[in-house]
C-alpha cells in the first residue's frame, strides 16, 4: 500500500480529503472534495497539510465534456480540479485500509487541529470506496480513532460524513476529542443536490453544497453555529452531531483557517433539485443512453442492465437469506429500520460482502436487513444461512 503522509515539523492545522466513488455516474463525490480542497488552499493550507484521495476518474473520462477539467457549478466558470499530481492517493489505492492509515498516521501532534471530510454512498454502519467488495466498517473506524486520540495525534478533530446513513457510523465514534457531522440519520439516504444538463450528472450533494456555500459566507462562524445552520437548511435529509460537545464552541477558522478570497457563490434555489442517489444514478445513465457517441450510448444501456441485474440480485438473496433464518418473523426483519449494529452485525456483514460480491453502491442501505438479523440470530445461524443462499 502506498501510504504518502509525512511527519510536518510545525503543523497546527491538517486535513484529510476522500472521495469515495468511482465512475462518471458519481461524478459528485470527487467535484465536492475538489472543492473544498481548492477553499483550503486559500485558507492557507499547503498540498503538504492536505492528504487528499481520490479515484482520479472523471476528469479524464470520455463522457466529460470538459476534458481535464471537473466543475462544481452550473456556469463552468471554475475549474475545481486540482491536477492528478495533486491527489496523494489514487485509483486502486483508495481502499478502506488507505483511510485508516491515514487517521492512525496522522503527521500531526497533541497540539493541532484536524479536519476530515467523507463523501460518497453508504450504509448501515458502512462507507463505501472505489474497492467495490471492501467497505469502510464504522467499527474499525472507531479503533482508528481511538487509536490516534490515545496516540495524542490531535488537539480536536473535526470529521464531516456526506453519505447515506452516515448518522449509523457517527453515532458509534466516541474518540475524546472528536466531533463527526454526519448528512444523514442512522436511517435515511442523503440527497445529491444539483444536476448540471451539460455535464449530464449531478455535480454535488444538498449536504455538501450547504457546507462549501456558507462557509464562505460566514467564514468566522463556529462549528456550532455551522452545524445549526446546516441542520435547518438540508431539507432533504436530517444533519446530525455526534461527540464532543465543546468542539461546537471552537471556531471554523481553527481547523480550516480563513480565506484569503471568496471561490463560491451562492447556488439559485431553482437550481437545487434533490434526489436519492439511486435516482441520481438513473437520470445520468439515462442521459449518456442518448448520447451523440454510439459507444457511450452502448456502455450506458450495459451498465443499466448491470446495476439493475445487482439489484434484483441483492434483493433476492436477502429475502431468501431472511426467510432461511427465521421464517416466522420475515415481515418484521425486512421492514426493521432501527436495529442495533452489533458487533454480530459486523461480522456476517464482512462475511456477507466476501461471498456475495459487488453490490451496487445504491443499495449499501439494504444491507440492514442483515443488522435485524443480527439482533435475534448468532453469527453461525446468519453465516450458515449466507452460505447456504449465496452461490
Amino acid at each position: 500500500m502506498i501510504f504518502f503522509l509525512i511527519r510536518l515539523a510545525f503543523s497546527d492545522r491538517y486535513a484529510i480529503l476522500f472521495a469515495g466513488s468511482s465512475k462518471f455516474k458519481n461524478y459528485r463525490h470527487q467535484a465536492d472534495i475538489y472543492t473544498i480542497y481548492n477553499q483550503l488552499l486559500v485558507r492557507g493550507f499547503t498540498p503538504e497539510n492536505i492528504g487528499l484521495y481520490a479515484y482520479d476518474d472523471i476528469a479524464t473520462d470520455p463522457r466529460n465534456p470538459f476534458i481535464g477539467q471537473v466543475f462544481h457549478s452550473i456556469d463552468h466558470k471554475i475549474n475545481v480540479y486540482p491536477g492528478s499530481d495533486a491527489i496523494n492517493v489514487k485509483g486502486d489505492d483508495v481502499t478502506p485500509e488507505s483511510f485508516y492509515d491515514a487517521i492512525t498516521k496522522l503527521p500531526t501532534t497533541s497540539n493541532d487541529y484536524v479536519f476530515i471530510y467523507y463523501d460518497n454512498h453508504g450504509g448501515n454502519g458502512i462507507l463505501g470506496t472505489p474497492d467495490i467488495y471492501k467497505d469502510i466498517m464504522a467499527v474499525e473506524l472507531a479503533e482508528c480513532f481511538n487509536k490516534a486520540s490515545s496516540s495524542n495525534l490531535f488537539k480536536k478533530c473535526l470529521f464531516f460524513i456526506e453519505a447515506c446513513y452516515s448518522g449509523s457510523t457517527g453515532k458509534l465514534l466516541t474518540a475524546p476529542n472528536l466531533a463527526t457531522i454526519t448528512a444523514s440519520m442512522y436511517n435515511e439516504s442523503s440527497y445529491s443536490a444539483i444536476y448540471d444538463e451539460v455535464i449530464g450528472t449531478y455535480i454535488s450533494n444538498e449536504f455538501t453544497n450547504n457546507f462549501i456555500t456558507h462557509i464562505d459566507q460566514e467564514p468566522s462562524i463556529t462549528i456550532g453555529e455551522l452545524y445549526q445552520y446546516l441542520q435547518k437548511n438540508t431539507e432533504r435529509s436530517h444533519t446530525c452531531y455526534f461527540g464532543d460537545e465543546s468542539i461546537q464552541s471552537i471556531s471554523l477558522s481553527d481547523f480550516i483557517g480563513t480565506p484569503s478570497k471568496i471561490l463560491t457563490h451562492p447556488v439559485n434555489k431553482a437550481d437545487i433539485k434533490a434526489v436519492k442517489p439511486s435516482e441520481a444514478t438513473e437520470i445520468t445513465l439515462k442521459f449518456l443512453s442518448k448520447h451523440k457517441k454510439a459507444s457511450i450510448r452502448a456502455l450506458a444501456r450495459i451498465e443499466i442492465l448491470r446495476l439493475k441485474a445487482q439489484t434484483e440480485k441483492l434483493d433476492t438473496v436477502l429475502e431468501m437469506l431472511v426467510k432461511y433464518v427465521d421464517p416466522k418473523n420475515y415481515d418484521k426483519i425486512m421492514n426493521e429500520k432501527q436495529a442495533d449494529l452489533s458487533p454480530v452485525y459486523f461480522d456476517v456483514l464482512k462475511i456477507f460482502r466476501e461471498k456475495f460480491g459487488e453490490i451496487n453502491p445504491d443499495d449499501l442501505g439494504k444491507l440492514g436487513v442483515l443488522a435485524s438479523l443480527a439482533t435475534s440470530h448468532t453469527k453461525a445461524e446468519i453465516v450458515q444461512g449466507i452460505f447456504a443462499v449465496v452461490f
